[in-house]
């Protein structure tokens, strides 16, 4: 198929409203392996990045424009979260936003090291048993 269809236009359309891959294919009517199938074809994902920088360009929308604005969203609501407490989740949302953006809750690398040690128990003078261990550093 060298178009896209009617149902992957509609997973495009969700998809840039809401920006959840997920819910995307939820509402255009895919499966989960529709889905990861969907979202590796260039086809679909060349016309997603087609649209979001028209998006971009005609809103004059910058990753940096986005920031402040969630910055200055965050600000207000914990000015107003001093008089109503309800309003902290709104500053939580936002810097949640704001470390998705920045990339800050991406998952850490995480490198384990083992060392081998060998442990030798006599149990009599002519009969040795020779363990090896993993043991975490």
């Amino acid at each position: 198929m060298n178009y896209i269809s009617d149902k992957q236009l509609n997973y495009i359309s969700v998809f840039l409203e809401t920006g959840d891959v997920q819910e995307a294919g939820r509402q255009a009517g895919y499966s989960r392996p529709g889905i990861l199938k969907l979202m590796s074809n260039p086809m679909i994902t060349n016309e997603i990045k087609k649209r979001q920088d028209f998006m971009l360009v005609t809103n004059k929308i910058s990753k940096g424009n986005v920031l402040e604005d969630l910055i200055d969203i965050k600000n207000a609501a914990i000015l107003a979260g001093k008089t109503n407490p309800r309003h902290f989740a709104h500053a939580i949302r936002a810097l949640e936003v704001i470390n998705r953006m920045l990339g800050y809750n991406a998952p850490e690398e995480v490198n384990q090291t083992h060392q081998i040690e060998t442990i030798t128990v006599g149990f009599s003078e002519s009969e040795d048993i020779t363990e090896q261990l993993m043991l975490d550093e």
